[in-house]
Order: C-alpha cells, then sequence, then structure tokens
C-alpha cells in the first residue's frame, strides 16, 4: 500500500493566491471592458512524491487561468480550468499561434521546481535538480466528431532553457471531451512520452559517485521511453459561474524509467479535485 505523507506548506501557492486575490479588482475591470477571461478556484492533488516513488503527496493549490486574446497563462492543475483543449490549459504562460476549426498550436513557458531531497527520503543522497524554464511547443489536430463529442491528437515538446539538466521531452496524447449533459462534462485521455538522455539520467539516473552514499547501483540510462499515461475527469456546472470537477490519472513507466533502482511502483495512480469560478462562461 502507498503511505501518504502530510500536506505541505508551499510558499509559492500561497504568494499566488494572494495575488490573485490582489488581481481580482483588476480582473473585473478587465471583465467589463471584455477583454480578458479569467478563472479561479483551489484544488487539492494527491499524487507520488517522484517519478516511481510508492509513497504519495497531498498539497492544495490555486487554481488560476487568464485568457487575453491569444495569450493564456495558466498555474498548475490545469485540468480544472473551463477552455480549449489546444494544449494551452498546461500550466505557464502560453501564445496562440494556430487557431482553426482543425488545427491549434502554440508556444509555451512553464516555471519547473526541480527536485530536492526533501521531496523524498530515498532522493536524500543524489544530486539536486535545479529550479528551471521550460519552453514547451504544442500542436493539436481535431479529428471528426459530433459537436458534444470532441477527439483530438496532440504533441508537445519541451526542452530546459536554462542548460539545468533538464533535457528534453516528447509526448503525444489522444483525447476526447463529451457533454453528457448541458452542465455535465467527461474527458478521457491515453498518452506515451519519452525523453532523451539528459533528463533520463537526471530523473531516473543514478550517478556513480552518489550510488554508494545513497545504497543504490549506478544507472546511466540513455534516451527513451517514459511512461504510457491515461487520465479520465468529470466537471459538473454546479452554477453558471461556478465549476466542480475531478481527474484521475494512472501512469506506467517504460523503458529506463522503469528500469531505474529508484522506481519502486511502476504503475501509480493521482487524484486531483477542486473548486473554480469563472468570470465569463461561455
Amino acid at each position: 500500500m502507498p503511505t501518504l505523507t502530510p500536506l505541505r506548506k508551499r510558499r509559492p501557492h500561497l504568494a499566488l493566491a494572494a495575488l490573485a486575490c490582489l488581481l481580482a479588482p483588476t480582473l473585473q475591470a478587465a471583465e467589463d471592458s471584455g477583454t480578458l477571461r479569467y478563472q479561479i478556484g483551489l484544488a487539492t492533488a494527491w499524487k507520488p512524491s517522484y517519478a516511481g516513488s510508492d509513497t504519495h503527496d497531498v498539497s492544495s493549490r490555486p487554481v488560476i487561468g487568464l485568457r487575453w486574446g491569444r495569450f493564456r497563462l495558466t498555474s498548475s492543475q490545469a485540468s480544472l480550468i473551463e477552455g480549449p483543449s489546444d494544449g494551452s490549459r498546461a500550466p505557464g504562460a502560453s501564445l496562440s499561434l494556430v487557431e482553426s476549426s482543425r488545427w491549434s498550436s502554440g508556444l509555451a513557458l512553464r516555471y519547473d521546481k526541480g527536485r530536492s531531497a526533501d521531496d523524498d527520503p530515498r532522493l536524500a543522497a543524489l544530486p539536486a535538480l535545479r529550479d528551471t524554464l521550460r519552453a514547451r511547443l504544442y500542436g493539436r489536430y481535431a479529428l471528426d466528431g459530433e459537436a458534444d463529442d470532441q477527439r483530438a491528437l496532440s504533441a508537445s515538446l519541451t526542452g530546459d532553457l536554462l542548460g539545468r539538466r533538464g533535457g528534453m521531452t516528447l509526448s503525444v496524447d489522444l483525447s476526447r471531451r463529451v457533454s453528457l449533459s448541458p452542465t455535465l462534462r467527461w474527458t478521457q485521455g491515453i498518452g506515451v512520452a519519452a525523453a532523451d538522455t539528459t533528463y533520463l539520467r537526471s530523473h531516473h539516473g543514478v550517478p556513480a559517485d552518489s550510488a554508494t552514499a545513497a545504497g543504490l547501483p549506478a544507472y546511466r540510462p540513455s534516451a527513451g521511453l517514459t511512461d504510457l499515461h491515461a487520465g479520465t475527469g468529470l466537471t459538473w456546472r454546479a452554477h453558471r459561474h461556478w465549476r466542480l470537477g475531478g481527474l484521475v490519472t494512472v501512469t506506467h513507466l517504460l523503458g529506463p524509467a522503469a528500469a531505474s533502482p529508484l522506481t519502486l511502483q511502476r504503475t501509480s495512480a493521482s487524484l486531483v479535485v477542486g473548486l473554480v469560478y469563472l468570470n465569463d462562461p461561455d
């Protein structure tokens, strides 16, 4: 059975919540001019301490989504954001480049907080992963379907802009969004991810000079697949401006990530639930 670690206090998330409160009057003014849409809420997440861990963390974080023309700014727990499933809902700041009935694409930036020994005791003797800035190029192709049953194939490529051993990752996903009723929406998705040598060695490797202290064999993986992931979520429009939602994701590690000495559990699940306020619902 996975063990559960206590709720953690994260100052950056508290600061983000405070910022949302301070921005509320400004956002309301922008709403009046019809130039800005925003969503604010709170979500609680239960997820593994790191990829391959057999312990889980519980954390509560603000959910913030701003949209101004082709520009979007989204916080973590982006799965609870109401809006297009074109790749722009992923965390970070994104700029839409192409928007059509079939194709959409864009560029995005995201803060990556890295990884430290505080995340899990098994990581105590391993080098910390410094926080960095990641760039993301995403694209999406909408498949044939009814208005209330939308399907799409998407791809996302990310890279570490600051050269802090973040490496590059690639994810290809097939998603579906079904309107069960005017107030109830069901989402499904499945995908596969891969990464380059730099990413795999920093996130799943064990350096030779740290192996003895960590009590693990040295491990230097090469580029390859990292995981197969699938998720399903349900959102309920409880009120015109309020939405309650939840998402369950199952991840199964593959290839070099699964073979890592750090991997104690190849298959893991995560859960996110939250409540979001929409200032200008469709």
